[in-house]
């Protein structure tokens, strides 16, 4: 049986090992430059680094303790391939995968997209006031990428406020696919397995499905379920008289039963676009 959701909440549980601000004195990681670490918990380290020979600011992920698992190592490879074939400008994409040393040991590593000014969603929705219609186009765009990915076989399974940045001109980006899940029966029942047959996520805002931990009931549905229960938390905090059209949108994308959910992402989008066209 299960004992229970693992949380993977990393922004609120190790602080950055290397000092107070993270930096690393210039240290390499493989064919680059590690500047200072901007994220840290038990899946893994990112640092904020460039190309060695190119310069390209890039965000460097190392995976953790879980690279002393044999079988976590061998889903990590063979889930590189299609995390670097995302693509969608809501969507951090993956420049680079591999092998380096790191802190004494030969570990996996991704290379992905450096998201200047990058604050989380929640965060950044609250400081800047986001009025209704430009939070509503926000989550058209999250919505629109979410459509994107299952489509090429992933899902996120840990959408949450800390796992969705704001870039410095206001565009939202959903990092962190390191509990990404293949899509189809086989391959998710394979995953849970080498998890132990645990939950894995950020409990607050799993689907109803995902904290049953049954591998079978995951698809698409439950990235839909999560990221809308991220939406509505947002919108009580900034604009708690939710219009009706709205909230009709969101209850649809958050019925219990996955059978009676709004299907796709992309209809949660078309929904809010036509939500936001009856504000102008």
């Amino acid at each position: 049986m299960p004992d229970g959701p693992r949380d993977t909440d990393e922004t609120t549980r190790t602080p950055p090992p290397s000092g107070d601000d993270g930096a690393t004195g210039g240290r390499s990681g493989g064919p680059y430059r590690l500047k200072r670490i901007i994220g840290a918990g038990g899946m893994g380290v990112v640092y904020a680094a460039s190309h060695a020979r190119l310069g390209r600011p890039v965000a460097v992920k190392f995976l953790g303790t879980a690279a002393d698992d044999p079988e976590m190592r061998r889903r990590y490879d063979q889930e590189r391939a299609p995390l670097a074939a995302l693509r969608h400008p809501a969507l951090a994409h993956i420049y680079d995968a591999g092998e380096a040393e790191h802190d004494g040991a030969v570990v996996p590593y991704i290379a992905m997209e450096y998201i200047v000014g990058a604050r989380p969603l929640s965060i950044a929705c609250r400081e800047a006031d986001l009025p209704l219609g430009t939070l509503i186009e926000v989550f058209e765009s999250l919505f629109d990428a979410l459509d994107h990915a299952p489509r090429r076989g992933i899902l996120h399974r840990d959408l949450k406020p800390g796992n969705i940045l704001m870039d410095s001109e206001g565009k939202p980006k959903i990092i962190d696919f390191g509990l990404s899940l293949p899509t189809g029966a086989h391959g998710a029942f394979e995953a849970i397995e080498a998890e132990g047959g645990r939950p894995v996520g950020t409990y607050k805002y799993m689907s109803p499905e995902q904290r049953g931990g049954d591998p079978l009931a995951l698809d698409h549905r439950t990235d839909i379920y999560s990221l809308a229960l991220v939406m509505l938390e947002i919108l009580k905090e900034l604009h708690p008289e939710i219009p009706p059209s709205v909230a009709r949108v969101l209850e649809g994308a958050l019925r219990r039963e996955p059978a009676q959910r709004t299907p796709r992402a992309a209809l949660v989008r078309d929904g809010l676009r036509a939500c936001r066209a009856e504000l102008l």
